[in-house]
C-alpha cells in the first residue's frame, strides 16, 4: 500500500460578500433564537457543485482495506438535504442546506457520514477519526482544502483529489483523501492505522476524473 502524492495546488474559494462577523452552520434541534437587529429570514442554498459532489446513490458499495489486512465495505444508507440554523453568535440568522451523507459496513461494524455544508465546509466521520476540510465555492470566505492535481493510491492515480488537514509549507502527511468523483479515498488515523479504497476489477490504471 502507498501513496504517492504526483502534484498539488492550491484552491481558495472566491469571496462575492465581505463577512465581518464570524457565522457558524449548526444542525439545531429546537433551533436558535432571533435577535434584534439581525435579519433570521435569510436561507443559504447548497450550490451545485456541493449538490453534484461525489457518486453516493443509495446502495453504492466503497470497498476498502485496513492496514491490519483486513477488508470491508462502505455501503451509502442514505443521501439527504436537510435545513440547519446559521448562529451568529448566540442568535439565529437564518437558516442554511446541508447535504448530509451517511455510509455503514455490516462487517466488521463501522460507520462513516459527510457533511457538506453550504459555505464550502466539510466535516467527514470514518470509523474512529474525524476530518475537516473545505470546498471552494463563490459565497464562501474560508481558504479551501489543498486540491492535489494526481495521487496515486495502490497503483491508481486519481485526479483533483482534496488533501484534508495537510500543509503545504511543512509537506505534512494528509489525514484523509476526497476525490470529487470516488468519495473518500484515504483516511490516516492517528495511531497510525490506514484505510484505504481498494482496486476493483473496473477501475483502470489510470483513473481519469475530468
Amino acid at each position: 500500500m502507498h501513496t504517492n502524492v504526483l502534484t498539488k495546488k492550491s484552491w481558495f474559494a472566491t469571496a462575492l460578500t465581505t463577512v465581518t462577523t464570524a457565522v457558524s452552520l449548526v444542525a439545531c434541534s429546537e433551533g436558535g433564537e432571533p435577535c434584534d437587529g439581525i435579519d433570521d429570514t435569510e436561507h443559504m442554498f447548497l450550490p451545485t457543485s456541493i449538490k453534484n459532489f461525489g457518486d453516493f446513490k443509495i446502495g453504492t458499495k466503497f470497498h476498502y482495506k485496513h492496514s491490519d489486512g483486513y477488508q470491508f465495505d462502505m455501503t451509502v444508507i442514505s443521501d439527504t438535504i436537510a435545513t440547519t440554523n446559521v448562529i451568529k453568535g448566540m442568535c439565529r440568522a437564518g437558516t442554511a442546506e446541508v447535504r448530509e451523507i451517511r455510509m455503514k459496513s455490516d462487517y466488521p461494524i463501522s460507520y462513516a457520514e459527510i457533511n457538506l455544508l453550504a459555505d464550502g465546509k466539510v466535516d467527514i466521520t470514518f470509523d474512529r477519526g474525524y476530518y475537516l476540510g473545505y470546498l471552494p465555492t463563490d459565497s464562501s470566505d474560508y481558504i479551501a482544502s489543498v486540491m492535489a492535481d494526481s495521487v496515486e493510491i495502490n497503483d491508481i492515480v486519481y485526479k483533483d483529489v482534496y488533501l484534508f488537514g495537510y500543509d503545504e509549507e511543512f509537506d505534512t502527511i494528509p489525514d484523509l483523501y476526497l476525490s470529487p468523483t470516488k468519495g473518500i479515498l484515504k483516511v490516516n488515523f492517528e495511531n497510525g492505522e490506514v484505510s484505504l479504497m481498494e482496486k476493483s476489477d473496473d477501475v483502470s490504471k489510470e483513473d481519469d476524473h475530468e
